[in-house]
């Protein structure tokens, strides 16, 4: 398929939608950490793996197996403010400015 038939699937609205730039990714993930850093998840996460090393030994666990016991866990953790606050924010940068 040729790019002109794959633009002309895309609906005028679709065309006009604002999508996120780098500086705005980076402006919400700095703001993410924050949050996440004043509500103590973060102190949480560090301790949950530092248990993790403890337990089974530092050479004995690998960046996957930590990311495979730590990373679900870790999202249940994070408050809900801080989710929906976040949200909001991307919504309201995402919705189509008024002309």
């Amino acid at each position: 398929m040729d790019d002109s038939s794959e633009l002309s699937a895309y609906t005028d609205s679709e065309m006009e939608r604002p999508y996120l730039t780098r500086e705005v990714t980076k402006t919400l993930r700095v703001e993410l950490q924050r949050r996440l850093q004043e509500c103590g998840w973060r102190k949480k996460i560090r301790d949950m793996i530092r248990a993790l090393l403890d337990d089974r030994g530092v050479n004995k666990v690998s960046y996957e197996d930590i990311a495979a016991e730590i990373v679900p866990k870790a999202r249940m953790l994070v408050p809900s403010r801080v989710l929906r606050d976040m949200h909001e924010a991307m919504r309201s940068l995402m919705e189509p400015k008024a002309k």
